[in-house]
Protein backbone atom coordinates (compact mmCIF):
# COMPACT_ATOMS: atom_id res chain seq x y z
CA UNK A 1 0.00 0.00 0.00
CA UNK A 2 1.48 3.41 -0.96
CA UNK A 3 2.69 5.68 1.82
CA UNK A 4 0.37 8.73 1.91
CA UNK A 5 1.98 10.36 4.94
CA UNK A 6 5.20 11.44 3.22
CA UNK A 7 6.34 14.95 4.18
CA UNK A 8 5.63 18.05 2.11
CA UNK A 9 8.77 19.98 1.14
CA UNK A 10 9.18 23.74 1.07
CA UNK A 11 10.98 24.64 -2.14
CA UNK A 12 11.20 27.50 -4.61
CA UNK A 13 8.85 27.00 -7.56
CA UNK A 14 11.83 27.28 -9.89
CA UNK A 15 13.01 23.88 -8.62
CA UNK A 16 10.01 22.07 -10.10
CA UNK A 17 8.38 24.54 -12.51
CA UNK A 18 9.57 25.68 -15.94
CA UNK A 19 7.82 28.57 -17.70
CA UNK A 20 8.54 28.50 -21.45
CA UNK A 21 7.90 31.40 -23.83
CA UNK A 22 5.01 31.11 -26.29
CA UNK A 23 5.51 31.89 -29.97
CA UNK A 24 3.94 34.60 -32.08
CA UNK A 25 1.19 33.52 -34.47
CA UNK A 26 -0.46 36.53 -36.16
CA UNK A 27 -4.09 36.18 -37.18
CA UNK A 28 -3.28 36.27 -40.90
CA UNK A 29 -0.94 33.29 -40.53
CA UNK A 30 -3.46 31.06 -38.77
CA UNK A 31 -5.06 28.37 -40.90
CA UNK A 32 -8.47 26.83 -40.36
CA UNK A 33 -8.30 24.01 -37.84
CA UNK A 34 -9.27 22.76 -34.39
CA UNK A 35 -6.09 23.63 -32.48
CA UNK A 36 -6.82 26.33 -29.86
CA UNK A 37 -4.58 29.39 -29.95
CA UNK A 38 -4.10 30.90 -26.49
CA UNK A 39 -3.35 34.50 -25.59
CA UNK A 40 -2.95 36.01 -22.12
CA UNK A 41 -6.70 36.12 -21.63
CA UNK A 42 -7.67 32.68 -22.97
CA UNK A 43 -8.45 31.28 -26.41
CA UNK A 44 -8.04 33.93 -29.14
CA UNK A 45 -8.52 31.74 -32.22
CA UNK A 46 -7.68 28.39 -33.81
CA UNK A 47 -5.03 26.96 -36.14
CA UNK A 48 -4.41 23.76 -38.10
CA UNK A 49 -1.18 22.82 -36.31
CA UNK A 50 -0.03 23.01 -32.69
CA UNK A 51 3.12 24.47 -31.18
CA UNK A 52 2.76 22.08 -28.22
CA UNK A 53 1.68 18.55 -29.08
CA UNK A 54 0.52 17.60 -25.60
CA UNK A 55 -1.67 18.95 -22.84
CA UNK A 56 -0.29 21.87 -20.89
CA UNK A 57 -0.84 25.13 -19.02
CA UNK A 58 -0.89 28.66 -20.40
CA UNK A 59 0.09 31.55 -18.11
CA UNK A 60 -0.61 35.17 -19.04
CA UNK A 61 2.75 36.98 -19.45
CA UNK A 62 1.69 40.36 -20.87
CA UNK A 63 -1.61 42.17 -20.50
CA UNK A 64 -3.76 39.85 -18.37
CA UNK A 65 -0.82 38.65 -16.32
CA UNK A 66 -1.14 35.58 -14.17
CA UNK A 67 -4.31 34.25 -15.81
CA UNK A 68 -3.97 30.47 -16.05
CA UNK A 69 -5.60 28.13 -18.55
CA UNK A 70 -5.47 24.33 -18.77
CA UNK A 71 -5.43 22.77 -22.23
CA UNK A 72 -6.33 19.07 -22.34
CA UNK A 73 -5.20 18.80 -25.97
CA UNK A 74 -2.40 20.10 -28.24
CA UNK A 75 -2.38 23.90 -28.42
CA UNK A 76 -0.52 27.01 -29.54
CA UNK A 77 0.45 29.58 -26.88
CA UNK A 78 1.32 32.94 -28.47
CA UNK A 79 4.19 35.22 -27.44
CA UNK A 80 2.25 37.10 -24.76
CA UNK A 81 2.16 33.90 -22.69
CA UNK A 82 4.27 31.32 -20.93
CA UNK A 83 3.43 27.65 -21.17
CA UNK A 84 4.06 24.68 -18.88
CA UNK A 85 4.09 21.04 -19.95
CA UNK A 86 3.95 17.83 -17.98
CA UNK A 87 7.19 16.58 -16.50
CA UNK A 88 8.25 13.82 -14.15
CA UNK A 89 7.71 14.33 -10.43
CA UNK A 90 4.98 16.95 -10.62
CA UNK A 91 1.34 16.46 -11.56
CA UNK A 92 0.35 19.02 -14.21
CA UNK A 93 -3.16 19.63 -12.92
CA UNK A 94 -1.83 20.08 -9.37
CA UNK A 95 0.53 22.73 -10.80
CA UNK A 96 -2.49 24.38 -12.42
CA UNK A 97 -4.19 24.75 -9.04
CA UNK A 98 -1.00 25.75 -7.22
CA UNK A 99 -0.35 28.60 -9.65
CA UNK A 100 -3.81 29.98 -8.89
CA UNK A 101 -2.81 30.44 -5.24
CA UNK A 102 0.48 32.31 -5.81
CA UNK A 103 -0.94 35.77 -6.62
CA UNK A 104 0.75 35.98 -10.02
CA UNK A 105 -1.73 38.64 -11.15
CA UNK A 106 -0.15 41.05 -8.64
CA UNK A 107 3.45 40.53 -9.82
CA UNK A 108 3.52 43.27 -12.47
CA UNK A 109 6.96 44.24 -13.80
CA UNK A 110 5.69 46.27 -16.80
CA UNK A 111 5.94 50.06 -16.89
CA UNK A 112 3.18 50.39 -19.49
CA UNK A 113 1.55 47.08 -20.38
CA UNK A 114 1.43 44.75 -17.34
CA UNK A 115 4.17 42.09 -17.52
CA UNK A 116 5.07 38.97 -15.54
CA UNK A 117 8.75 38.06 -15.08
CA UNK A 118 9.28 34.31 -14.76
CA UNK A 119 12.36 34.80 -12.55
CA UNK A 120 10.07 36.43 -9.98
CA UNK A 121 7.79 33.41 -10.13
CA UNK A 122 10.71 31.02 -9.66
CA UNK A 123 11.61 32.74 -6.38
CA UNK A 124 8.22 32.05 -4.77
CA UNK A 125 8.46 29.44 -2.02
CA UNK A 126 5.78 26.77 -2.25
CA UNK A 127 5.06 23.53 -0.40
CA UNK A 128 5.56 20.49 -2.62
CA UNK A 129 3.74 17.30 -1.57
CA UNK A 130 4.56 13.80 -2.86
CA UNK A 131 3.11 13.12 -6.30
CA UNK A 132 0.51 10.70 -4.95
CA UNK A 133 -0.86 13.53 -2.79
CA UNK A 134 -0.66 15.93 -5.71
CA UNK A 135 -2.94 13.62 -7.68
CA UNK A 136 -5.42 13.42 -4.81
CA UNK A 137 -5.50 17.20 -4.54
CA UNK A 138 -6.05 17.43 -8.30
CA UNK A 139 -8.96 14.98 -8.05
CA UNK A 140 -10.65 16.94 -5.25
CA UNK A 141 -10.37 20.32 -6.98
CA UNK A 142 -11.19 18.89 -10.42
CA UNK A 143 -14.46 17.58 -9.00
CA UNK A 144 -15.43 21.13 -8.01
CA UNK A 145 -14.36 22.43 -11.45
CA UNK A 146 -16.54 19.80 -13.12
CA UNK A 147 -19.55 21.00 -11.14
CA UNK A 148 -18.79 24.61 -12.08
CA UNK A 149 -18.59 23.58 -15.74
CA UNK A 150 -21.95 21.75 -15.51
CA UNK A 151 -23.41 24.82 -13.86
CA UNK A 152 -22.11 27.04 -16.69
CA UNK A 153 -23.65 24.77 -19.31
CA UNK A 154 -27.05 24.80 -17.60
CA UNK A 155 -26.94 28.59 -17.26
CA UNK A 156 -25.99 29.10 -20.92
CA UNK A 157 -28.72 26.74 -22.16
CA UNK A 158 -31.31 28.41 -19.93
CA UNK A 159 -30.31 31.86 -21.14
CA UNK A 160 -30.63 30.72 -24.77
CA UNK A 161 -34.03 29.22 -23.97
CA UNK A 162 -35.15 32.42 -22.23
CA UNK A 163 -34.09 34.57 -25.19
CA UNK A 164 -35.94 32.25 -27.54
CA UNK A 165 -39.10 32.31 -25.46
CA UNK A 166 -38.97 36.08 -25.08
CA UNK A 167 -38.68 36.40 -28.85
CA UNK A 168 -41.73 34.18 -29.27
CA UNK A 169 -43.84 35.58 -26.42
CA UNK A 170 -43.00 39.21 -27.18
CA UNK A 171 -43.26 39.11 -30.98
CA UNK A 172 -42.02 41.98 -33.09
CA UNK A 173 -44.92 41.40 -35.43
CA UNK A 174 -48.47 41.53 -34.13
CA UNK A 175 -49.87 38.29 -35.50
CA UNK A 176 -50.42 37.06 -31.94
CA UNK A 177 -48.99 33.58 -32.47
CA UNK A 178 -45.88 31.73 -31.47
CA UNK A 179 -43.59 30.33 -34.13
CA UNK A 180 -44.08 26.89 -32.59
CA UNK A 181 -46.40 25.40 -30.00
CA UNK A 182 -49.55 26.83 -28.48
CA UNK A 183 -51.10 29.82 -30.20
CA UNK A 184 -51.58 33.07 -28.32
CA UNK A 185 -55.22 33.50 -29.25
CA UNK A 186 -55.60 36.90 -27.62
CA UNK A 187 -55.25 39.92 -29.88
CA UNK A 188 -52.14 42.02 -29.54
CA UNK A 189 -51.91 45.75 -30.01
CA UNK A 190 -49.19 48.31 -30.47
CA UNK A 191 -49.52 51.21 -28.04
CA UNK A 192 -47.51 54.18 -26.89
CA UNK A 193 -46.14 53.91 -23.38
CA UNK A 194 -47.80 57.19 -22.41
CA UNK A 195 -51.20 55.70 -23.27
CA UNK A 196 -50.86 52.82 -20.79
CA UNK A 197 -48.74 54.38 -18.03
CA UNK A 198 -47.99 57.67 -16.31
CA UNK A 199 -44.34 58.77 -16.55
CA UNK A 200 -43.03 61.14 -13.89
CA UNK A 201 -39.63 62.57 -12.98
CA UNK A 202 -38.40 64.62 -10.05
CA UNK A 203 -39.56 68.24 -10.33
CA UNK A 204 -37.09 71.07 -9.89
CA UNK A 205 -38.58 72.29 -6.63
CA UNK A 206 -38.60 68.73 -5.29
CA UNK A 207 -34.96 68.35 -6.26
CA UNK A 208 -34.04 71.37 -4.15
CA UNK A 209 -35.96 70.07 -1.14
CA UNK A 210 -34.32 66.65 -1.42
CA UNK A 211 -30.79 67.92 -1.20
CA UNK A 212 -31.67 70.14 1.72
CA UNK A 213 -33.10 67.11 3.50
CA UNK A 214 -30.65 64.29 2.73
CA UNK A 215 -29.68 62.41 5.88
CA UNK A 216 -27.66 59.36 6.78
CA UNK A 217 -30.52 57.86 8.78
CA UNK A 218 -33.73 58.99 7.13
CA UNK A 219 -36.65 56.58 6.92
CA UNK A 220 -37.09 56.67 3.12
CA UNK A 221 -34.41 55.64 0.62
CA UNK A 222 -33.95 57.91 -2.41
CA UNK A 223 -33.26 55.95 -5.60
CA UNK A 224 -30.83 57.60 -8.02
CA UNK A 225 -29.43 56.42 -11.34
CA UNK A 226 -26.53 54.58 -9.68
CA UNK A 227 -29.01 52.54 -7.62
CA UNK A 228 -30.62 50.88 -10.64
CA UNK A 229 -29.03 47.88 -12.26
CA UNK A 230 -30.61 45.88 -15.06
CA UNK A 231 -33.60 44.31 -13.36
CA UNK A 232 -32.68 45.04 -9.74
CA UNK A 233 -31.77 47.65 -7.15
CA UNK A 234 -28.26 48.29 -5.89
CA UNK A 235 -28.57 49.76 -2.39
CA UNK A 236 -24.86 49.89 -1.54
CA UNK A 237 -24.66 53.69 -1.90
CA UNK A 238 -27.92 55.44 -1.08
CA UNK A 239 -29.24 58.70 0.32
CA UNK A 240 -32.29 59.04 2.54
CA UNK A 241 -34.94 61.60 3.41
CA UNK A 242 -37.29 61.87 6.38
CA UNK A 243 -40.70 60.24 6.11
CA UNK A 244 -42.50 63.57 6.42
CA UNK A 245 -40.55 65.01 3.44
CA UNK A 246 -41.55 62.01 1.33
CA UNK A 247 -45.20 62.43 2.31
CA UNK A 248 -45.01 66.11 1.37
CA UNK A 249 -43.94 65.13 -2.17
CA UNK A 250 -46.56 62.55 -3.24
CA UNK A 251 -45.90 63.17 -6.95
CA UNK A 252 -42.50 61.48 -6.70
CA UNK A 253 -43.30 58.82 -4.09
CA UNK A 254 -42.70 55.23 -5.20
CA UNK A 255 -45.22 52.51 -4.45
CA UNK A 256 -45.43 48.78 -5.14
CA UNK A 257 -45.83 48.19 -8.88
CA UNK A 258 -43.99 51.31 -10.05
CA UNK A 259 -41.12 50.89 -12.49
CA UNK A 260 -38.06 53.10 -12.13
CA UNK A 261 -36.08 53.76 -15.29
CA UNK A 262 -32.69 55.44 -15.72
CA UNK A 263 -32.97 58.11 -18.44
CA UNK A 264 -29.72 60.13 -18.05
CA UNK A 265 -26.14 58.92 -18.52
CA UNK A 266 -26.46 55.15 -18.35
CA UNK A 267 -29.81 54.78 -20.09
CA UNK A 268 -31.94 51.66 -19.89
CA UNK A 269 -31.53 50.05 -16.46
CA UNK A 270 -34.95 49.37 -14.96
CA UNK A 271 -36.26 47.91 -11.71
CA UNK A 272 -39.69 47.06 -10.30
CA UNK A 273 -40.68 48.45 -6.89
CA UNK A 274 -42.02 45.64 -4.74
CA UNK A 275 -42.68 47.46 -1.45
CA UNK A 276 -44.70 50.45 -0.27
CA UNK A 277 -43.40 53.26 1.94
CA UNK A 278 -39.73 52.46 1.43
CA UNK A 279 -38.45 54.34 -1.63
CA UNK A 280 -38.65 57.77 -3.22
CA UNK A 281 -37.74 58.98 -6.69
CA UNK A 282 -34.33 60.59 -7.05
CA UNK A 283 -32.40 62.45 -9.78
CA UNK A 284 -31.86 60.98 -13.28
CA UNK A 285 -34.56 58.31 -12.94
CA UNK A 286 -38.26 58.43 -13.75
CA UNK A 287 -41.13 56.37 -12.45
CA UNK A 288 -43.53 54.55 -14.73
CA UNK A 289 -46.91 53.85 -13.12
CA UNK A 290 -49.08 51.42 -15.09
CA UNK A 291 -52.72 52.12 -15.81
CA UNK A 292 -55.29 49.32 -15.81
CA UNK A 293 -54.50 48.21 -19.38
CA UNK A 294 -51.12 46.67 -18.60
CA UNK A 295 -49.67 44.72 -15.67
CA UNK A 296 -46.59 46.25 -14.03
CA UNK A 297 -44.88 42.83 -14.15
CA UNK A 298 -45.55 42.55 -17.89
CA UNK A 299 -44.20 46.03 -18.58
CA UNK A 300 -41.12 45.26 -16.47
CA UNK A 301 -40.58 42.03 -18.47
CA UNK A 302 -40.95 44.00 -21.69
CA UNK A 303 -38.40 46.61 -20.54
CA UNK A 304 -35.99 43.77 -19.78
CA UNK A 305 -36.30 42.45 -23.35
CA UNK A 306 -34.25 43.54 -26.40
CA UNK A 307 -37.39 45.15 -27.84
CA UNK A 308 -36.95 48.22 -25.66
CA UNK A 309 -33.40 48.80 -26.94
CA UNK A 310 -34.72 49.91 -30.31
CA UNK A 311 -36.99 52.49 -28.70
CA UNK A 312 -34.11 53.87 -26.63
CA UNK A 313 -31.78 54.16 -29.63
CA UNK A 314 -34.51 55.76 -31.71
CA UNK A 315 -35.24 58.48 -29.16
CA UNK A 316 -31.95 59.08 -27.34
CA UNK A 317 -30.32 62.51 -27.30
CA UNK A 318 -26.51 62.55 -27.31
CA UNK A 319 -25.51 66.17 -26.85
CA UNK A 320 -23.37 66.75 -23.76
CA UNK A 321 -24.72 63.71 -21.91
CA UNK A 322 -26.91 60.94 -23.23
CA UNK A 323 -30.49 61.38 -22.07
CA UNK A 324 -34.16 60.86 -22.86
CA UNK A 325 -36.88 63.43 -22.35
CA UNK A 326 -40.16 62.44 -20.68
CA UNK A 327 -41.92 63.24 -23.96
CA UNK A 328 -39.72 60.78 -25.84
CA UNK A 329 -40.20 58.05 -23.23
CA UNK A 330 -43.97 58.50 -23.53
CA UNK A 331 -43.70 57.79 -27.28
CA UNK A 332 -42.06 54.36 -26.77
CA UNK A 333 -44.02 51.80 -28.78
CA UNK A 334 -44.99 48.80 -26.65
CA UNK A 335 -46.57 45.53 -27.78
CA UNK A 336 -49.16 44.18 -25.35
CA UNK A 337 -51.80 41.44 -25.39
CA UNK A 338 -55.22 42.91 -24.70
CA UNK A 339 -55.86 40.16 -22.15
CA UNK A 340 -54.32 40.70 -18.71
CA UNK A 341 -54.46 36.91 -18.33
CA UNK A 342 -52.15 36.44 -21.31
CA UNK A 343 -49.83 39.11 -19.93
CA UNK A 344 -49.67 37.19 -16.65
CA UNK A 345 -48.87 33.90 -18.41
CA UNK A 346 -46.00 35.53 -20.29
CA UNK A 347 -44.63 36.99 -17.06
CA UNK A 348 -44.86 33.62 -15.29
CA UNK A 349 -43.02 31.78 -18.08
CA UNK A 350 -40.15 34.26 -18.30
CA UNK A 351 -39.95 34.72 -14.51
CA UNK A 352 -39.48 30.96 -14.06
CA UNK A 353 -36.46 30.94 -16.39
CA UNK A 354 -35.04 34.13 -14.85
CA UNK A 355 -35.21 32.55 -11.40
CA UNK A 356 -33.57 29.39 -12.70
CA UNK A 357 -30.70 31.44 -14.16
CA UNK A 358 -30.35 33.33 -10.86
CA UNK A 359 -30.27 30.05 -8.94
CA UNK A 360 -27.53 28.69 -11.19
CA UNK A 361 -25.49 31.90 -10.88
CA UNK A 362 -25.83 31.75 -7.07
CA UNK A 363 -24.73 28.11 -7.15
CA UNK A 364 -21.71 28.97 -9.28
CA UNK A 365 -20.72 31.76 -6.91
CA UNK A 366 -20.94 29.32 -4.02
CA UNK A 367 -18.84 26.73 -5.86
CA UNK A 368 -16.19 29.33 -6.73
CA UNK A 369 -16.01 30.40 -3.09
CA UNK A 370 -15.78 26.76 -2.04
CA UNK A 371 -12.98 26.12 -4.51
CA UNK A 372 -11.06 29.21 -3.37
CA UNK A 373 -11.38 28.15 0.29
CA UNK A 374 -10.41 24.56 -0.50
CA UNK A 375 -7.31 25.64 -2.42
CA UNK A 376 -6.28 27.97 0.40
CA UNK A 377 -6.77 25.31 3.07
CA UNK A 378 -5.17 22.49 1.06
CA UNK A 379 -2.06 24.38 -0.04
CA UNK A 380 -1.56 25.86 3.43
CA UNK A 381 -2.08 22.33 4.86
CA UNK A 382 -4.98 23.36 7.08
CA UNK A 383 -6.68 20.36 5.48
CA UNK A 384 -4.59 17.20 5.59
CA UNK A 385 -4.79 15.06 2.46
CA UNK A 386 -4.01 11.40 3.10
Amino acid sequence: MPNTSLPWKKVKTGEFLKLEYGKNLPTHKRKKGNIPVYGSNGIVGHNDIALINSKGLVVGRKGSIGKIEFSDSPFWPIDTTYYVIDHEGVDLRWTYYLLQTLGLEKMNRGTGIPGLNREDVYEIVATLPPKIIQKKISKILSTVDEEIEKNDQITQKTEILKKGIMKVLLPENLNGTREKGVELTEQWELVRLGDVANITKLAGYEFTKYFNSYRDKGEITVLRGKNIKKGSLDLNDTKTIPLNVSHALPRSQLIKGDLIFSYVGTIGPVALIEENNKFHLGPNVCKISCLNKVLPEYLFTYFMSPLIDYEIKKNISTTAQSSLSMEKIRTFEIRIPKSLGTQKKIVTSIHYLSEKIKTEIDAKNYLNQLKKKLMSDIFSQKIQIN
